[in-house]
């Protein structure tokens, strides 16, 4: 049988500590990067130290959200983020599983393709637009032939 846990969405320092006093097994944060809820009042770094350590004083686990990699180019922040993650977990679990490495790397490696795959797209869709205006083209050539040919008896 599975144990079940009472995960609390904590949107600030002061609602992670209420989540934990009342009984909460666990509480998930956002930190002030790479997270969903951008309009969100969301943990800084010195926030998620100070709540992370009440959480655990009191037996609380804390998972924190990073659900969001908009541009290639935000992957180096995205590891830098993970790592200064890492450094705030006090015990010794790791928050950066191996696991997100791969993902990271996985997910870049998609939006690389995805990116080329759109330029293709791209190119195919301006050849269909040269065949179109060719056409009507031709269409147009057709018709002013045959209107001053005349009509045909």
């Amino acid at each position: 049988m599975r144990n079940i846990e009472l995960l609390v969405p904590a949107s600030s320092l002061e609602v992670l500590k209420i989540a934990v006093v009342f009984g909460a097994d666990a509480v998930y944060i956002g930190g002030e990067a790479f997270g969903l809820r951008a309009k969100a009042k969301n943990f800084s770094h010195e926030d998620m130290a100070e709540g992370i350590a009440f959480a655990h004083e009191h037996g609380v686990k804390v998972y924190v959200t990073v659900n969001i990699l908009a541009h290639n180019d935000d992957l180096p922040g995205v590891r830098e983020y993970l790592q200064e993650l890492k450094e705030l977990k006090d015990s010794g679990e790791g928050i950066t599983p191996k696991a997100w490495q791969r993902e990271i790397d996985q997910l870049a490696a998609g939006k690389q393709t995805d990116t080329l795959a759109m330029k293709s797209m791209r190119e195919d869709l301006k050849a269909v637009e040269r065949l179109r205006k060719t056409a009507e083209q031709l269409s147009r050539q057709e018709r002013d032939k045959s209107h001053d040919r005349g009509p045909e008896r």
